[in-house]
């Protein structure tokens, strides 16, 4: 059965296309460019890690490996780092592939202990991208958040739990005590910020509904065999394409809900051509299939008639049931394949089933 772990992959992909937005903004060229620090080291922030990784190596041409190296963690016990195994002390599995060595930046600051708090591994690790996974609310403090504009001109501060209440910061404290300068996003939503020198900031929402829709209806458009990451890594970057200029102009990473069956029908697209292009489609699909019509084919639109309720004959109107009226109105819409109305339809299945 074709099938994807949203909470996983559908967050990190969901994470990815913010960072791709922010490059427009941060005018940075590429995601290498970025050193990445996390704040909670469970399954789904290290997903989130292990996709920036993929795209990053895939961008670069450098080894998935090397690629690691740009993203750090911290768990409850402070910088994720292979010092503690060497310490005799063990570590979860899906952090193994983070935990560096970090014997040579300790020595290049002068320090022998590795950090327990954020603040100092910060002040350590010098990242351009704080992501908060760690369900601790209002961990990233005005010393944090400042440590951020200090190392950076334009920081990538995702405060990523939710619900609001476990939110790493809010939007509000995060353009106050960065200036402006930062580049939010979260995962609770946020009301749009104006600072009181009136520069406005949206935050963007990096919510899975951006991403799961688009990717199923894709599945589904190219009679997946598999979804795999790098389907995730196509729906990212379709996502990003999404975003306007004119949200990027107020420091939002992501397109208006709104407009979601749109992002959706485009992430669609780009994920059945990428499914038919690596051989992992059941269809039968020539080369010339055009992905747009077809997903326009697929794509259930929920319009509805508008009907108006039926007056008693008493008042000059008719007799008929209001609810008949709605039945009737409904059973004049026609199948387009068939020619059979959906009134008819019921009723052959009611007469299939004795009733």
């Amino acid at each position: 059965m074709t099938c994807f772990n949203d909470d996983i992959q559908g967050t990190a992909s969901v994470v990815l296309a913010g960072l791709y937005s922010s490059l427009l903004i941060t005018e940075m060229h590429s995601l290498a460019e970025h050193r990445f620090l996390f704040f909670g080291a469970g399954e789904a922030g290290v997903g989130i890690g292990e996709l920036i990784s993929s795209a990053i190596a895939k961008d670069t041409g450098i080894s998935l490996d090397n690629a690691r190296k740009h993203c750090y963690f911290v768990d409850s016990k402070g910088l994720v780092s292979n010092q503690r195994i060497a310490n005799g002390k063990q570590i979860e599995s899906h952090k193994l592939p983070f935990a560096h060595d970090l014997t040579t930046i300790l020595a290049e600051n002068s320090l022998t202990d590795i950090p327990t708090n954020l603040l100092d591994c910060i002040k350590l690790i010098k990242p351009t991208v704080l992501i908060g996974v760690s369900a601790q609310g209002s961990t990233f403090t005005e010393d944090v958040v400042k440590e951020m504009v200090k190392l950076n001109k334009h920081p990538v501060i995702f405060a990523l739990s939710n619900p609001t209440s476990k939110a790493e910061c809010t939007a509000t404290n995060a353009y106050t005590w960065s200036d402006g300068k930062c580049i939010f996003a979260s995962g609770s939503p946020f009301d749009p910020v104006t600072l009181p020198d009136g520069r406005h900031f949206v935050p963007g929402q990096g919510n899975n509904a951006y991403i799961f829709p688009g990717v199923g209806l894709g599945a589904l458009l190219a009679n997946a065999l598999t979804l795999n990451d790098d389907d995730f890594l196509i729906a990212a970057k379709a996502l990003s394409e999404c975003v306007p200029l004119s949200r990027l102009q107020v420091g939002c990473c992501y397109p208006e809900l709104n407009h979601i069956r749109q992002v959706s029908a485009h992430i669609a697209i780009a994920v059945a051509e990428h499914i038919h292009q690596s051989g992992r489609s059941s269809g039968i699909f020539g080369n010339d299939v055009d992905w747009p019509q077809f997903c326009q084919d697929v794509m259930y639109t929920p319009s509805y008639e508008t009907i108006e309720p039926s007056l008693p004959s008493a008042f000059g109107g008719t007799s008929e049931h209001p609810h008949t009226a709605r039945r009737n109105s409904f059973g004049s819409r026609r199948n387009s394949k068939t020619g059979t109305s959906v009134g008819q339809a019921a009723e052959h299945v009611a007469a299939a089933h004795g009733h």
